[in-house]
Protein backbone atom coordinates (compact mmCIF):
# COMPACT_ATOMS: atom_id res chain seq x y z
CA UNK A 1 0.00 0.00 0.00
CA UNK A 2 2.99 2.19 1.01
CA UNK A 3 4.87 1.38 -2.43
CA UNK A 4 1.29 2.31 -4.23
CA UNK A 5 1.14 5.80 -2.92
CA UNK A 6 4.59 6.43 -3.07
CA UNK A 7 4.54 5.85 -7.22
CA UNK A 8 1.00 7.67 -7.22
CA UNK A 9 2.97 10.68 -6.00
CA UNK A 10 5.90 10.39 -7.81
CA UNK A 11 3.61 10.23 -11.14
CA UNK A 12 1.81 12.99 -10.10
CA UNK A 13 5.08 15.11 -9.26
CA UNK A 14 5.96 14.05 -13.33
CA UNK A 15 2.69 15.08 -14.58
CA UNK A 16 2.95 18.19 -12.60
CA UNK A 17 6.44 19.10 -14.10
CA UNK A 18 5.75 18.37 -17.54
CA UNK A 19 2.68 20.93 -17.20
CA UNK A 20 4.49 23.44 -15.57
CA UNK A 21 7.28 23.35 -18.43
CA UNK A 22 5.01 23.10 -20.96
CA UNK A 23 3.01 26.31 -19.56
CA UNK A 24 6.52 28.00 -19.76
CA UNK A 25 7.41 26.91 -22.74
CA UNK A 26 4.17 28.39 -24.78
CA UNK A 27 5.05 31.99 -24.58
CA UNK A 28 8.89 30.83 -26.04
CA UNK A 29 7.05 28.60 -29.11
CA UNK A 30 4.05 32.03 -29.56
CA UNK A 31 7.10 34.25 -30.07
CA UNK A 32 8.96 32.27 -32.33
CA UNK A 33 5.95 31.85 -34.87
CA UNK A 34 5.71 35.19 -34.58
CA UNK A 35 9.17 35.53 -35.46
CA UNK A 36 7.98 33.34 -38.75
CA UNK A 37 5.64 35.44 -39.93
CA UNK A 38 4.76 38.26 -42.42
CA UNK A 39 3.75 41.52 -41.34
CA UNK A 40 0.45 41.04 -42.52
CA UNK A 41 -0.10 37.63 -40.73
CA UNK A 42 1.67 38.34 -37.48
CA UNK A 43 -1.48 40.15 -36.03
CA UNK A 44 -3.53 37.07 -37.01
CA UNK A 45 -5.09 34.72 -34.03
CA UNK A 46 -3.24 31.49 -35.47
CA UNK A 47 -0.41 29.84 -33.63
CA UNK A 48 1.35 28.46 -36.37
CA UNK A 49 1.82 29.93 -39.83
CA UNK A 50 0.99 28.79 -43.24
CA UNK A 51 4.06 30.52 -45.00
CA UNK A 52 7.19 30.42 -43.22
CA UNK A 53 9.52 33.52 -43.83
CA UNK A 54 12.96 33.21 -42.95
CA UNK A 55 14.26 36.27 -44.55
CA UNK A 56 12.80 37.90 -41.68
CA UNK A 57 15.97 36.83 -39.55
CA UNK A 58 18.35 38.03 -42.12
CA UNK A 59 16.42 41.42 -42.60
CA UNK A 60 17.09 41.74 -39.13
CA UNK A 61 20.46 40.91 -38.87
CA UNK A 62 21.19 42.95 -41.76
CA UNK A 63 19.17 46.29 -40.51
CA UNK A 64 20.24 46.30 -37.22
CA UNK A 65 23.97 45.12 -37.40
CA UNK A 66 23.28 42.18 -34.98
CA UNK A 67 26.73 40.66 -35.75
CA UNK A 68 28.15 43.78 -33.65
CA UNK A 69 25.51 43.88 -31.18
CA UNK A 70 26.15 40.44 -30.34
CA UNK A 71 30.26 40.97 -29.87
CA UNK A 72 29.39 43.46 -27.69
CA UNK A 73 26.88 41.18 -25.63
CA UNK A 74 29.76 38.50 -25.51
CA UNK A 75 32.11 40.55 -24.94
CA UNK A 76 29.78 41.96 -21.65
CA UNK A 77 28.58 38.33 -20.75
CA UNK A 78 32.40 36.70 -20.26
CA UNK A 79 33.54 39.56 -18.56
CA UNK A 80 30.40 39.26 -16.47
CA UNK A 81 30.36 36.05 -15.21
CA UNK A 82 34.47 36.14 -14.94
CA UNK A 83 33.96 38.62 -12.14
CA UNK A 84 31.19 37.19 -10.97
CA UNK A 85 32.54 34.06 -10.43
CA UNK A 86 36.00 35.06 -8.93
CA UNK A 87 34.36 37.63 -6.32
CA UNK A 88 31.58 34.83 -5.58
CA UNK A 89 34.21 32.55 -4.78
CA UNK A 90 36.30 34.43 -2.87
CA UNK A 91 33.09 35.24 -0.66
CA UNK A 92 32.08 31.56 -0.24
CA UNK A 93 35.20 30.97 0.63
CA UNK A 94 35.34 33.14 3.34
CA UNK A 95 31.59 32.72 4.31
CA UNK A 96 32.35 28.97 4.59
CA UNK A 97 35.82 28.59 6.40
CA UNK A 98 36.93 31.63 8.28
CA UNK A 99 35.08 32.68 11.32
CA UNK A 100 35.98 36.38 12.16
CA UNK A 101 34.07 39.17 14.17
CA UNK A 102 30.75 40.20 11.91
CA UNK A 103 31.30 37.84 9.61
CA UNK A 104 27.36 36.33 10.42
CA UNK A 105 26.37 40.45 9.68
CA UNK A 106 28.53 40.66 6.53
CA UNK A 107 26.65 37.12 5.05
CA UNK A 108 23.18 38.80 5.69
CA UNK A 109 24.06 42.01 4.52
CA UNK A 110 24.95 39.95 1.45
CA UNK A 111 22.33 37.89 1.01
CA UNK A 112 19.87 40.83 1.64
CA UNK A 113 21.69 43.25 -1.09
CA UNK A 114 21.06 40.06 -3.23
CA UNK A 115 17.48 40.31 -3.18
CA UNK A 116 17.41 43.94 -3.24
CA UNK A 117 19.43 43.80 -6.75
CA UNK A 118 16.58 41.73 -7.80
CA UNK A 119 13.53 44.14 -6.81
CA UNK A 120 15.70 47.26 -7.93
CA UNK A 121 16.17 46.34 -11.50
CA UNK A 122 12.75 45.03 -12.08
CA UNK A 123 11.46 48.34 -11.18
CA UNK A 124 12.46 49.66 -14.66
CA UNK A 125 11.45 46.67 -16.88
CA UNK A 126 7.64 47.99 -17.52
CA UNK A 127 9.07 51.31 -18.70
CA UNK A 128 11.59 49.73 -20.78
CA UNK A 129 9.12 46.81 -22.61
CA UNK A 130 6.68 50.34 -22.69
CA UNK A 131 9.50 51.66 -24.85
CA UNK A 132 10.73 47.94 -26.83
CA UNK A 133 7.09 47.81 -27.37
CA UNK A 134 6.63 51.43 -28.62
CA UNK A 135 9.92 50.79 -31.24
CA UNK A 136 8.08 47.78 -32.75
CA UNK A 137 4.86 48.87 -33.83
Amino acid sequence: MMKNKKIAKSIFKSILIYLTGIIFLIPIIWVFSLSLRSKKDALAAMFFTKDIHFENYVKAWQTFGFTRLYLNSLAVTVLSVFVTLVIAALAAYSFSRLRYKGSNIIFYITAILYYCITYCLSIPLPKTMRNVASFMI
